[in-house]
């Protein structure tokens, strides 16, 4: 065999057997391919579906409210791109793309004589705009697709819905918090394959349709949502106040159904709505609102009913080298418990606290929920700033008697006396009820469970919400938050700011302002059934700021609004008359030990035995008459 033949035949075979493995590869591919491969071809084949699908979808999932009005979504624009290589006349090009983008030729022209491959022209244009660049034709100028986040009721909500960025990923608010949720699926964002050199196969490129996330149904009412903002808009304006907040929550399961943030107006100007959502991420002193849970603990640990009394020093309480006087320097002598939340007494406030002590209304403070965060379901939430009964002095206990010293979100105070409203339960509010597929079916992927621990028990809750119900009637600091034809249980709080100040010797110090304050109300209505609880404060109120004379009536603006969107209709109001209370002074039994005021009761008859309730120990220093009954206080 000559040379040549022998060469031929040994080419003529390799050939063959080269194509006998393609070949047998090309089978086996089609009867049994690797996994990776079936993944690629599902990709494209996804890929190619969607390119030919007659919806443009959605590159990330929209935010609904409880009623599903759209109050964020997504669509589609298209942003352009020059190659400044490609361009031959920069400065008719420039001239030609500036009259339609509206935008200076020369800041174009300098765009386009840059010494790169690459700049950007406009983006998130509108579709007329962008058919008319198309038109031009000009070699060069490119487009590409990209996701636009769209508000439609603008800047309502603001503070709660957050922002998305260029991106597509959440950067404040629910579209932070629920990103993972809202953003496209890792399927569809993943559309992109790159070769064993790492060159793109499959990518996303300039006419490729998007997939959809998944859609976020909040709580939020976005009718409530409206009136509210009105309402602290309003008030900011009027009162040149510095912010407003509000929080409008269901006590029953911790749906939040408004929250606002608004920010006073520059030199002046319109208020507007905040991005930073003040009601989660800021602290505040809540003043006399505080009043509630030091009632609450009088009732639980000393023993107090509501006609109980409580000498006011009238208006003066010395403890140690600091004073403590009543608001507006009011003077009072003998109060009831009722009587103390009623016209909102701090030295009444402050006597219980110093008569149980710090480890005792420490301990109240941690039952409301204060110590801890609420755990709502949106970033940034603040921890109150309350510190350990053991560095409190006997000055620190009593100022936060009447809610001084002790630093709130007002998302916590809401949740507080919602536990008031809805029979003694602490709950979690939450922002998002549900979260839905965007296809079709709708389909549930998240429902919130609502989480909830009982913490008072049913009597004292009673007690304490008649006692908030006297705020708001004859004689209440709230009296301006009555709403005709509904009951309104609720608390005013005016809490002095601290401010710097400037001393004689020219030293700076921070001390409590005569002027500054926040005013503050917060009640439920109707209050033997709830329908929510309204938390309303208003930073630096000009002329008269207090939470009678500015929050309140705001919170009456704003719940009647609510009451009747809501379709709550106003009931004949039962008059509520108060028991007949005296105190003895005289009586035989003040003065004496524990163990002689019983030894003597003991030989009383057994029906007379029960209508005396004795309250404390040591010396009998007070006694109270009501009808037959007879109570006897002891230290």
């Amino acid at each position: 065999m000559n040379r040549p033949r022998f060469r031929a035949l040994i080419l003529f075979w390799v050939l063959f057997l080269g194509f006998v493995l393609v070949l047998g590869r090309t089978v086996q591919i089609q009867l049994k391919p690797h996994p990776r491969l079936v993944e690629i071809a599902a990709n494209k084949s996804k890929w190619n579906e969607s390119r030919s699908g007659k919806v443009l979808l959605k590159s990330r999932g929209s935010i609904l409210d409880r009623n599903l009005n759209e109050m964020a979504l997504s669509l589609i624009s298209k942003s352009f791109f020059a190659n400044p290589k490609l361009i031959d006349k920069p400065s008719s090009v420039a001239y030609k793309l500036g009259r339609i983008l509206g935008e200076p030729t020369s800041k174009i022209q300098k765009l386009l004589s840059e010494d790169r491959y690459f700049v950007w022209l406009k983006r998130e244009v509108d579709e007329t705009t962008a058919r008319k660049i198309e038109n031009l034709s000009i070699p060069g100028i490119h487009w590409n697709k990209e996701s636009r986040r769209i508000y439609p009721h603008g800047d309502l909500a603001k503070s709660v819905i957050g922002v998305s960025g260029r991106d597509g990923s959440g950067l404040e608010g629910v579209e932070k918090a629920y990103d993972n949720w809202l953003m496209v699926s890792d399927e569809a964002r993943s559309l992109g394959v790159r070769d064993a050199l790492g060159r793109m196969l499959l990518f996303r490129d300039f006419d490729r349709q998007w997939f959809e996330g998944n859609d976020v149904v909040l709580t939020l009412d976005v009718r409530l949502q409206k009136v509210m903002e009105e309402e602290l808009k309003s008030v900011v304006k009027e009162k040149k106040a510095l912010q407003a907040i509000g929080i409008m929550m269901d006590p029953t399961n911790g749906e939040i159904l408004a929250m606002s943030s608004i920010d006073g107006g520059p030199n002046g100007g319109e208020p507007r709505s905040s991005l930073r959502n003040r009601a989660v991420t800021d602290v505040y002193e809540p003043g006399s609102t505080f009043k509630i849970i030091t009632a609450m603990a009088a009732l639980d640990r000393l023993h107090l009913s509501p006609n109980s009394q409580i000498y006011a020093e009238n208006g003066l309480l010395t403890v140690g080298p600091n004073k403590i006087r009543e608001y507006n320097h009011k003077k009072y002598g003998w109060l009831t418990l009722k009587e103390m939340v009623t016209f909102s007494s701090n030295i009444s406030a402050a006597k219980l606290a110093l008569k149980m002590g710090p480890d005792n209304l420490f301990k109240y403070i941690e039952n409301f929920g204060f110590k801890d965060r609420t755990g709502i379901d949106l970033p940034g939430e603040a921890r109150s700033l309350v510190r350990s009964p053991n560095e409190w002095k006997p000055i620190d206990l009593a100022n936060i008697a009447f809610g001084q010293g002790i630093a709130v979100t007002p998302l916590q105070m809401t949740r507080a006396v919602a536990s008031v409203a809805n029979g003694g339960y602490l709950i979690e509010p939450h922002i998002v009820s549900y979260v839905q597929s965007s296809d079709e079916k709708k389909e549930r992927l998240y429902q919130y469970e609502a989480k909830r621990i009982e913490i008072w028990r049913p009597e004292f809750v009673r007690q304490l919400r008649d006692m908030m119900l006297s705020v708001t009637q004859e004689h209440g600091t709230g009296m301006a938050a009555a709403i005709s034809g509904f009951e309104v249980a609720g608390k005013t709080g005016t809490a002095q700011k601290l401010k710097e100040i400037e001393l004689a010797s020219g030293r700076k110090v921070k001390s409590y302002s005569e002027k500054a304050a926040m005013a503050s109300f917060i009640g439920f209505v109707p209050a033997q059934e709830p329908r929510f609880v309204l938390y309303v404060m208003v930073d630096e109120a000009q002329g008269v700021s207090s939470g009678g004379s500015v929050a309140a009536p705001t919170f009456r603006k704003i719940a009647g609004r609510a009451l009747g969107i809501l379709g709550a209709k106003p009931g004949i109001l039962k008059v509520r008359k108060a028991h007949s209370v005296s105190r003895v002074d005289d009586s035989k039994f003040i003065g004496k030990s524990f163990q002689d005021v019983l030894s003597e009761i003991r030989q009383w008859a057994p029906e007379e035995q029960k209508k005396v309730e004795l309250f404390g120990y040591g010396k009998a220093i007070r006694e109270e008459v009501e009808g037959d009954s007879v109570r006897i206080y002891f230290e």
